[in-house]
């Protein structure tokens, strides 16, 4: 009988620091980064984190992240499955680049296809500045192939507001893993 009431008040005190920490109940048990929250579903093959004060939006069912109504520097990532599963991200990229430099006339490149990790995985950076609506932008892809699926992390910022953002981009990215 007083094992059973040590247990009853461990299990009580372990439940109030939780209520106390703002912990809820699904969360219990569940790593994540301090200062972060878990935006991903259990819907996508991977975890992803933002920084807690970032408001995310799956409203459009791509998962992303911005910093504020006020400063819409955003993330996302989207996946979707290649028509040849043998395809490389330089080949992935090879096909696609033509309808990013028609898109924007005035891309330029700071670094196309460097070699980065994403959950593990062998994965290619991509990283340019171009204007939308006469606005200068910064933006980083990070994309990774696995099991013939494609990966897009993309940060957006306005230019000026690029490397305000970029460590907590880089934590965000950090911090991404596939799900077993």
């Amino acid at each position: 009988m007083n094992k059973t009431r040590r247990v009853t008040v461990a299990v009580a005190i372990f439940l109030a620091l939780a209520v106390l920490f703002g912990c809820k109940a699904e969360d219990l048990g569940e790593w994540v980064p301090a200062g972060m929250k878990k935006i991903s579903t259990d819907m996508v093959e991977y975890d992803l984190y933002i920084p807690k004060d970032w408001e995310e939006d799956i409203s459009t069912g791509v998962v992303t992240a911005y910093v504020s109504s006020a400063d819409r520097s955003s993330i996302s990532m989207i996946a979707f499955d290649l028509e040849d599963p043998n395809q490389t991200v330089d080949e992935y990229w090879e096909n696609n680049k033509g309808a990013f430099t028609s898109f924007f006339t005035d891309m330029q490149f700071e670094a196309e296809g460097e070699a980065t990790v994403l959950g593990g995985v062998a994965a290619r950076k991509y990283v340019y500045t171009a204007s939308a609506s006469g606005v200068p932008y910064k933006f980083m892809q990070v994309i990774c192939i696995k099991e013939g699926t494609v990966y897009v992390f993309t940060y957006t910022a306005m230019a000026e507001k690029y490397e305000l953002h970029l460590p907590s981009v880089e934590k965000i990215l950090e911090n991404f893993s596939f799900k077993s």
